[in-house]
């Protein structure tokens, strides 16, 4: 939510090179708080690369919307905490959900995302269906199982065989 929010602000491209730094922040806090995943020479360089590429990105005020749309920081804010937000639930699924089932773990966070979700939007914006073809509802379905559902599993079995650095490589 925060992600879609932002692109009211910034384009979709500067907060997609803004996401990018999502193993930089796992990095960072898998560094805190993951005993078996600590900051080597070679990452710290990889994080001061990735933040002067980002900090670079910042100072010089793009936004991606053309020439005469000034940046706004709610942009960046927003994209921001998503990015807080996303690196911080790599490190408390790899710390706790370790000996869980990925399709548990998976099926409860589609699950959950639809209980706050559904009701954010309905309120917010409205929830009419009434323009909706068989195909939006087979894309739909297509999104939620494949885009959704199977893109967890596959995450959650790569954090928990292969750690949180890895996995934020692979998000």
């Amino acid at each position: 939510t925060s992600i879609v929010s932002s692109l009211q602000y910034i384009s979709s491209g500067v907060s997609s090179l803004l996401l990018t730094l999502n193993p930089v922040a796992v990095v960072l806090l898998a560094h805190l708080f993951l005993p078996d995943e600590r900051l080597t020479r070679q990452k710290a360089f990889g994080v001061f690369i990735a933040l002067m590429g980002a900090g670079a990105l910042l100072v010089s005020g793009e936004t991606g919307l053309g020439e005469f749309v000034e940046a706004d920081w709610r942009g960046y804010a927003l994209t921001g905490l998503a990015l807080i937000f996303g690196a911080s639930t790599t490190i408390f699924a790899h710390r706790t959900l370790r000996t869980d089932d990925a399709v548990d773990v998976a099926s409860i966070r589609m699950f959950s995302a639809c209980l706050i979700l559904i009701p954010v939007v309905v309120f917010s914006a409205g929830y009419d269906l009434s323009n909706v073809t068989w195909r939006g509802y087979l894309a739909l379905a297509y999104g939620g199982l494949i885009g959704g559902f199977a893109a967890f599993l596959l995450s959650f079995y790569i954090l928990k065989r292969f750690g949180a650095t890895v996995n934020s490589m692979a998000t």
